[in-house]
């Protein structure tokens, strides 16, 4: 198996130079740094100044050091300190977190057993998930080489392997789902290697350290080297990234007694499923995953395991409100076989059934015919009576492909109707494109998106909005997705409306940020490229309820106002700048 394959490359690894020199260090070094420093804090006064820089910049030793030879105890403190900046904390908050740091650094020294608790207290302060997981493993680091790093290497790790592992990678995936007991997590998934595979070794955890390690970085190697060539229009797609990264992603905040999938299991023959995609009851999402295309060999090689009758992994069907199906999990393979049905491929790499080579279907002998048509993958049901955003999360599993599908892709697949067909016709509106400086709808469909996040606004109105924005946009999809002429006329008027006056009003600077000025232009200038949502929300939003004749009088005053608003009024300025999508900060600038 894979996790073998794997294991067998480790042990070869750990014979070498670099392995044994790297165990070594890990074993022998002493955490004297820490020590010393933490007796020199215990004399100081704890809101002194010495004492605050003290506490991070020796406490905080630089993560990325962690694999050097020597100790760096080169501080994560500038990053942690503009995060402070950023939301305006005081110095007196910035003590505040150094005798944060400071307590929690003793009381582990004094109490190892109470991991579970400090981390508790730690991430329930108020700073970002980001701060609290990147200053938690290097402080991890500096005290103790027993206890392994806890930081996104050994995540990784954990979230590759855990899909090798059948039967295990749900309860893995539940158990990354915290932040908590990862020293616990750890000896589990040790504990799992060595029951399964005879892996001793790992149990050691420097060597569960060093392995993971060696894991992620040859994971990166071999991703490399078979890394797709982009194409120069993928290239300039990334390049012209028209969107500000405002928005912080918040979990799906789902009422406890929706959160089972219901689901239930059925063995289709690859027949039926053929029938079912001829008869328009199965789509197989040709945008899922579709930069994963397999290639003749990869499909050959399917269609010999179901000729030699070898179980293949299950495919997930998602049921839809007609009664019909979408692949979740499994496109690849059913095109295989749907390919090879309809004479659109020759089998060919085949290694135990080499004279079927160069054969189509039509060309296969009766017997060979009748076993792959009577094939029956396990399939798996996703009932549609499951919580969308149980649904949603689901899809976003499955969604492995090497450009992994957004928000608004997987929406496409999963909420296909009368909405979606009219977000994709609004998003040519020639006067939208121009307003975000695009000539056509934009591929990754986040042109889209904008156009979802007005309808939903403009259906549900600001004042009830629930983050995450995610699930508000999943629940606006699900709940109009049938839309009649009727509701689809009022709405394309709606649209068109905003954006001609938004059009009036703003011209190319719509939804754009106006910076305030500075030493070389006093008068402030506007962002020219990169489009703010938050922005686009509120302008668009705002000249819903008002007709022409009633705004182009008063451009010049509104379009004051907002770079006002824009340059003056810090509150507005964190709402349409840092986590956008936190209920506060909607209300904020709808209201301003």
């Amino acid at each position: 198996s894979e996790v073998v394959r794997i294991i067998e490359e480790f042990r070869q690894y750990l014979n070498t130079e670099e392995a044994r020199s790297h165990l070594n260090w890990l074993k022998e070094r002493e955490p004297k740094e820490t020590k010393d420093i933490l007796e020199k804090l215990r004399s100081l006064p704890r809101d002194s100044q010495e004492f605050v820089e003290l506490v991070l910049y020796g406490l905080l030793p630089n993560a990325q050091s962690r694999y050097a030879k020597r100790v760096s105890i080169a501080p994560a403190f500038m990053n942690i300190k503009k995060f402070f900046a950023r939301f305006n904390y005081t110095e007196d908050d910035w003590r505040e977190f150094a005798n944060l740091v400071y307590d929690l650094i003793s009381r582990f020294q004094e109490d190892p057993d109470n991991l579970e608790n400090l981390i508790k207290g730690f991430t329930s302060q108020r700073l970002s998930k980001a701060i609290q997981c990147g200053s938690l493993s290097p402080i991890f680091f500096a005290i103790d080489s027993r206890f392994p790093i806890v930081n996104n290497r050994e995540i990784r790790t954990f979230r590759r392997l855990s899909s090798t592992i059948l039967g295990r990678s749900e309860e893995l995936n539940q158990k990354l789902d915290s932040y908590l007991s990862n020293i616990q997590k750890i000896r589990k998934f040790c504990k799992i290697l060595n029951e399964d595979y005879g892996f001793k070794e790992i149990m050691d955890m420097a060597v569960f350290d060093l392995f993971c390690y060696w894991f992620d970085e040859s994971t990166k190697k071999r991703a490399k080297v078979h890394e797709p060539q982009k194409t120069s229009e993928q290239k300039k797609m990334i390049e012209e990234t028209i969107f500000e990264q405002t928005e912080v992603e918040q979990p799906f905040s789902i009422p406890k007694e929706a959160r089972k999938v219901i689901w239930h299991a059925k063995d289709f023959s690859t027949k039926q499923l053929y029938e079912m995609w001829k008869d328009g009851e199965l789509n197989i999402q040709p945008e899922f995953q579709r930069f994963e295309v397999w290639d003749s060999t990869k499909k050959s090689r399917l269609i010999e395991s179901a000729l030699l009758d070898v179980p293949i992994p299950p495919i997930y069907l998602a049921e839809e409100n007609d009664n019909k199906y979408s692949v979740v999990d499994g496109q690849q393979r059913l095109r295989a076989f749907f390919d090879f049905f309809d004479g659109n491929l020759a089998l060919r790499g085949l290694l135990v059934l080499r004279e079927l080579n160069g054969k189509e279907f039509a060309e296969l002998e009766k017997e060979d015919k009748s076993r792959l048509w009577n094939f029956t993958p396990h399939v798996i049901i996703i009932k549609k009576e499951s919580h969308p955003d149980i649904k949603f999360e689901i899809f976003e599993r499955f969604n492995t492909g090497s450009v992994k599908l957004n928000d608004q892709e997987l929406r496409n697949c999963i909420y296909r109707g009368e909405y979606n067909n009219l977000l994709k016709e609004l998003s040519e509106n020639r006067d939208f494109q121009l307003l975000l400086g695009l000539n056509k709808p934009h591929k990754r469909m986040v042109d889209r998106e904008l156009i979802l996040r007005f309808f939903a606004f403009w259906h549900s109105t600001y004042l009830r909005y629930e983050p995450p924005m995610k699930s508000f946009l999943n629940n606006e999809m699900s709940k109009y997705r049938n839309l009649n002429e009727e509701e689809k006329e009022k709405m394309r008027k709606l649209f068109k409306k905003s954006i001609d006056l938004t059009k009036t009003v703003f011209g190319e600077n719509s939804f754009r940020r106006f910076q305030v000025g500075n030493e070389t232009d006093p008068n402030g200038m506007w962002e020219k490229r990169k489009i703010n949502k938050a922005l686009f929300d509120i302008v668009m939003y705002g000249f819903v309820d008002y007709e022409k004749h009633q705004i182009v009088p008063n451009s010049d005053a509104i379009r004051e106002e907002l770079i006002w608003l824009m340059t003056h009024d810090q509150e507005f300025i964190d709402s349409i700048t840092l986590s956008t999508n936190d209920k506060s900060r909607v209300l904020t600038r709808f209201e301003k």
